[in-house]
This record gives C-alpha cells, sequence and structure tokens, in this order.
C-alpha cells in the first residue's frame, strides 16, 4: 500500500516523524529506503533531528541523506542501550581523561592540584558540565569562570573570566541548580553553531542592581580547528534575572515576574535587538541537557576506586566520571 502512495501523500505523512520511524522505514524494502535518502524534507522535519550527530560542516541541510541514515542509525543503538542497561550491561567503546582540561583557568579550581592539598572544597565536580549539541564538545566550569573543551582533548575556547563581567559586583549562585538556571544554550544545526547565554546579576558602582546577559556564539562548522566564539552583551538596568533559555536565536531572560526577548543580530558580531518583554509566562524550548540522572550507570574499571558518573547524556552516548579532580568522558 505504501510503495503505491504518491509522493506528495508519502511526505505529507512521514514528514515530521522521528529519527527512529524513519530508519525503520527506510528497513522496509529498497523503495522505502530510496524514498527516505531521495528527499532531505523526511529529515529536516524530523521532530528529534538534534539528535543527529554529523561531522564538523555538516548539517541536515546539507549532509549526504546516506549519512543522515548511518546517524540515525547510531541514534537509535544508542537510545537502545540506555533502554536496556537495566537488563544488559553497557560496554564503554572509549575511555578518555580529559587531561589537558587540568591546565585551564576554568578548571581551576577543580584541578586535580586542588584536592591535593588540605582544602575545604568537597568532592564536588563543576557546577556547569555538560556535553553541547552535536556531541564534540562540552561546556565546563561556573559562572566566573567558563570554557569549551573539546571531547578530543586538543582546543579550549575560554568564554568567560571574572574580567570580563562589567561594572557588576556580582553575587555567587547558591547551588548548583542556580548555576545551570544562569546558563542556557542551543543549535539548529546539529551543533555547527551553538548559541550560549548567560546572565548574571550584582550591584554597579553606583549601586544601582543590574543584570548583564552575556551571549556566545561557537562556531565550528569548518571544523574544531576553525572554531571561534563571538561574544555579544546587554545590560538590564534594575534587573534581577533568575534564568536564561535559549530558543534557536532567540534568548529569553525571566525575573520573577518579566520575561525579556532578545534576537541576535543578522549578522555576528554585532548588538542584540530586544523584541520585547511580558509578564505572561513563555513556553520556551531549552535544548536538551545532559542528565544528571546516573541511576543505573556503572563507572568502568579503568577509572579508578572512587570515581563517580556526574553527567549521563543520552543523546550521544557520553558519560562524565568525576574524582578528585580527575575528569574521564566515556563513549558507549
Amino acid at each position: 500500500m505504501l510503495l503505491r502512495l504518491p509522493v506528495e501523500v508519502a511526505l505529507e505523512t512521514f514528514c515530521g516523524q522521528d529519527i527512529a520511524e524513519l530508519l525503520q522505514l527506510s528497513r522496509t524494502s529498497s523503495h522505502l529506503r530510496a524514498f527516505c535518502t531521495n528527499y532531505r524534507a523526511l529529515w529536516l522535519t524530523a521532530s528529534d533531528a538534534y539528535k543527529l550527530q554529523l561531522p564538523p560542516g555538516e548539517t541536515v541541510h546539507t549532509a549526504d541523506t546516506s549519512l543522515l541514515l548511518r546517524s540515525a542509525a547510531r541514534s537509535v543503538a544508542i537510545a537502545h542501550k540506555w533502554r536496556c542497561s537495566a537488563d544488559a550491561p553497557i560496554h564503554a567503546l572509549r575511555i578518555h581523561e580529559a587531561q589537558k582540561l587540568y591546565q585551564l583557568t576554568a578548571y581551576a579550581f577543580w584541578a586535580p592540584l586542588r584536592f591535593a592539598q588540605p582544602s575545604f572544597i568537597g568532592p564536588q565536580p563543576p557546577p556547569i558540565l555538560s556535553i553541547l549539541p552535536g556531541g564534540r564538545t562540552l561546556i565546563i566550569g561556573d559562572l566566573q569562570h567558563l570554557a569549551i573543551h573539546d571531547l578530543e582533548g586538543s582546543h579550549t575556547w575560554k568564554l568567560v573570566t571574572l574580567k570580563t563581567w562589567p561594572r557588576t559586583t556580582s553575587f555567587p549562585p547558591q547551588s548548583v541548580a542556580a548555576a545551570n538556571r544562569a546558563v542556557a544554550w542551543d543549535s539548529v544545526d546539529n551543533g555547527q553553531r551553538v548559541v550560549l547565554a548567560v546572565v548574571k546579576s550584582g550591584y554597579t558602582k553606583e549601586h544601582v542592581f543590574d543584570t548583564y546577559l552575556f551571549v556566545f556564539v561557537f562556531d565550528c562548522a569548518a571544523g574544531l580547528d576553525a572554531a571561534r566564539v563571538t561574544r555579544m552583551g546587554h545590560t538590564l538596568p534594575d534587573v534581577d534575572a533568575d534564568m536564561v533559555s535559549v530558543q534557536a536565536s532567540r534568548i529569553f531572560v525571566s525575573s520573577s515576574d518579566t520575561v525579556h526577548a532578545f534576537d541576535l543580530p543578522a549578522s555576528v558580531p554585532g548588538s542584540l535587538v530586544s523584541v520585547g518583554t511580558t509578564n505572561e509566562p513563555v513556553d520556551v524550548v531549552r535544548y536538551p541537557k545532559s542528565s544528571p540522572d546516573t541511576t543505573g550507570v556503572a563507572v568502568p574499571d579503568e577509572v579508578p576506586e572512587g570515581g563517580r558518573v556526574v553527567r549521563v547524556d543520552t543523546i550521544y552516548g557520553i558519560v562524565l566520571v568525576f574524582r578528585r579532580g580527575r575528569l574521564w568522558l566515556v563513549q558507549y
């Protein structure tokens, strides 16, 4: 029956499906496999196309559709592993200790050297620690020091240092949850261009309470060797913001009673464009961050005793393991 459908009707039927359903459709027959590789609209409209892990420089718009099929198969296999993890052990494909990370300013507070000396700090990882869209990089640090680190350990891009916060004496967040509400990101092209937003509040030298919004555009479309970060900023006077969200190229900054919306400029770098405020709740879409749920995930034997799983990314099959300042990236 499906083979007899006109192409227009078939596209209307299958556009908007998730990638697991498209993969299953392509495996039904050679005709339907050709259908899935000949019509890119199926992948462009997939409800979870962000799960496709593509090489640097490739997006759903540009990648060969056969590559999209292979990426979909990988994504579905990862999801199946996590669903069945309670019944069968998951074996790591690759384990990498992020040793170059230990030299970064953004990581200095949690580096192994700090744990080797008597200190008041507990055995906690950085409050902001997640895999970014695309599955090639992670964001790490706190609101004073943030950096992007590639999973291969070759590149680092510093986002924020203490000196970059203009005019304010800031208050550090009181919890990991508060730190994560102040940082958000999203990408519409599978991690080739990630928009990150950070909000920080404090008193100016004139004793005026302000919130400052930083927006970073991380562009790695030409590969990680040529990746670059562009920074923009905006001051919100007399606003006590407690959360930021990113939806594609729009940034939402939320205070207790108001939501401020900004758009990226037409060309980057440039000035953020304010698109108004509202007192009504805004339904914003936050990119799925690495899950803090570590239930049922075993620490690999290669990690010394005492290591614990601190983040699980079920989209890209990556687990982060932390032990006294040392960080392992485990690929499943």
